[in-house]
């Protein structure tokens, strides 16, 4: 019975064995397998987060697969020859598996949350790995041109919200001096990004010498770089490079339509230096991010560098001091800036 599980039918399969029957065995013992594993997959619940349906999911089908060859070692360890059914029909299963996981990352906007999904589903498959059998390369295969299109469209979702943030700038430093708490909160965050002078941009008791652009791209770039490492595997590599390069252009394009706006003609300083904040901090720490999680450098984020300075040695002289393009006017500080609300628009996925 399928309550029973595998040892339910260790007499059939036994009996078949005894006659010689080994191919008819084989296939009784996969055929019941077969039932019990859709049947306990079915006994979940699907509600709640995607995380939690996906863990629950993986550790379904991960503990199923592994009783399967636990008990085909078993029964079938006179009969070496079937070893290749089982092999075939453990990867149908998997392909199976993987089809019903990626359906969920399909409907999931959070870049973060399919992170934690494939994390979860790659812990239980190691559980294979006692019994001999490592599914982790095939499990990579399978899911890469989801990852592909979740890493891709991620990627638009940022640019376009960098847009829209950029539609409302107004290229002028952003004015902490009456929300202590809040210009200390984003010194934090900005810190765990690996922006450790951060304090050195604060002028004029608490305004900040950069834009409301630039400072929600650091985050959302700073995040998008650490959910795609997350899920990396070398066949994303290009697939990386090119998310990651198209997120510092768009930032680049925005910096050089506000430099062809005459509204923006005094504001010109103060938008360069945020090109060289860009240049001289934030990019170079997504190399040293690539480089540590890679063991090598990365020549095409590199190579960023020499468009961000055509760009400033295009766009005018040099950036002036401390609050020079801001002339010392004011920007409202409601920037509500957490990395979650800028690059990642659903805080948690539900199950479809």
């Amino acid at each position: 019975s399928l309550r029973g599980g595998p040892r339910a039918d260790r007499k059939a399969v036994g009996l078949l064995l005894r006659l010689g029957r080994a191919a008819q065995a084989c296939n009784l013992f996969l055929k019941n397998r077969s039932k019990v594993m859709v049947h306990s997959q079915q006994q979940l619940k699907v509600e709640g987060s995607v995380v939690l349906y996906v863990t629950k999911l993986a550790s379904v089908f991960f503990d199923g697969l592994l009783e399967s060859v636990q008990e085909f070692q078993r029964a079938f360890a006179e009969n070496p020859e079937s070893s290749s059914a089982f092999v075939v029909w453990a990867d149908e299963q998997l392909r199976a598996f993987v089809d019903q996981f990626t359906r969920q990352l399909a409907n999931c906007k959070n870049l973060g949350i399919v992170a934690d999904c494939v994390e979860a589903a790659l812990k239980e498959c190691k559980k294979l790995c006692n019994a001999g059998l490592d599914f982790k390369y095939v499990m990579h295969k399978l899911m890469l041109d989801s990852l592909v299109e979740s890493i891709n469209e991620s990627r638009d979702r940022l640019i376009e919200a960098c847009r829209l943030k950029a539609a409302e700038e107004t290229w002028k430093p952003l004015d902490f001096r009456t929300d202590d708490k809040q210009l200390s909160t984003l010194t934090l965050e900005m810190r765990n990004i690996g922006i450790d002078d951060f304090s050195n941009l604060v002028f004029d008791g608490g305004k900040v010498d950069l834009s409301r652009t630039t400072i929600s791209f650091c985050k959302v770039a700073h995040s998008f770089v650490r959910d795609v490492l997350r899920l990396y595997i070398p066949e994303l590599y290009g697939v990386f490079i090119e998310s990651t390069s198209g997120l510092f252009q768009e930032q680049i394009i925005i910096i050089q339509d506000a430099m062809g706006e005459d509204q923006y003609l005094q504001e010109h300083p103060f938008i360069l230096k945020n090109a060289t904040f860009l240049l001289e901090t934030m990019l170079p720490i997504v190399e040293e991010t690539v480089q540590n999680a890679f063991g090598r450098a990365s020549p095409e984020l590199h190579d960023l560098h020499a468009e961000l300075e055509y760009l400033m040695e295009s766009g005018g002289d040099g950036a002036g001091g401390a609050g020079g393009g801001g002339g010392g006017m004011d920007d409202d500080s409601d920037i509500a800036l957490g990395a979650a609300s800028d690059s990642q628009t659903d805080s948690d996925g539900e199950v479809v």
